[in-house]
């Protein structure tokens, strides 16, 4: 590939919550402040997005202080675009807070993992009910895939469960090498630990899993093939324009 890509962050929500949601064990005192996002990938010849975000509502309705910040309609205007001009939505994972949206993009193709769609369909009763909606997605047909796959010119998914059954991390390539949007809930002090923890952990778990050996080795994984990480619910990516 001559051309290489780039990543746009598109925020729809800020919220806010416990420390701990984000960094197992951690922070159990303190607030953390994330976003929801849509991610842009540019460069290619089709309009692809990562996620589809949810919005404020909905996170309140699952415990979350949350402000609507953009709708899907809005901030793709703010690039030129319309939910129907997308040709691609890649699904990190399908929780309602990244699938949400996803029936407002009427001609786009929708991929995500064989073992995440089966999970989504008929969540487990504990966890998983929380955060699966199949009334969201229970009628959109999804194009399933199974592992590490290429899945465009640049642009390839990594299998890395442990939050869920079937998380992938999408593999952009960029001008700064590779670029991983992670496929699980997390922040920047997930992959790379304040000081206070660094010395003991190279990671923080996220604080939604299913596995923690497997979380664990899939961000390893994320950290020894990415040369930049993208967390997908870090506040940083409100104030970055592109990505790199």
């Amino acid at each position: 590939m001559s051309k290489k890509l780039s990543i746009r962050p598109l925020q729809l929500v800020r919220m806010q919550g416990p420390g701990a949601i984000m960094t197992y064990l951690t922070n159990f005192d303190g607030k953390g402040e994330a976003g929801g996002y849509m991610f842009l990938i540019e460069g290619t010849d089709k309009n692809i997005i990562v996620d589809t975000s949810g919005s404020a509502d909905s996170l309140k309705m699952a415990g979350f202080e949350a402000e609507q910040v953009s709708t899907p309609e809005e901030a793709l205007k703010n690039v030129g675009l319309r939910p129907e001009d997308i040709d691609m939505v890649i699904f990190t994972h399908l929780h309602f807070d990244h699938v949400e949206y996803a029936t407002r993009f009427t001609n786009a193709t929708f991929i995500c993992q064989a073992d995440e769609l089966r999970e989504a369909l008929n969540p487990h009763p504990g966890l998983d009910k929380l955060l699966y909606w199949p009334n969201l997605y229970s009628d959109i047909k999804f194009r399933t895939v199974t592992g590490d796959l290429d899945i465009y010119d640049g642009i390839r998914v990594m299998l890395t469960p442990g939050h869920t059954p079937g998380g992938q991390t999408v593999l952009v390539e960029t001008e700064d090498g590779i670029a991983a949007i992670t496929g699980m809930c997390s922040v920047l002090d997930n992959f790379y630990p304040p000081e206070d923890s660094g010395a003991m952990m190279e990671v923080i778990l996220p604080g939604i899993h299913e596995d923690v050996r497997l979380i664990y080795d899939s961000m390893m994984k994320i950290k020894h093939t990415a040369d930049t990480i993208i967390p997908l619910h870090d506040i940083k990516w409100s104030t970055v324009e592109r990505i790199p």
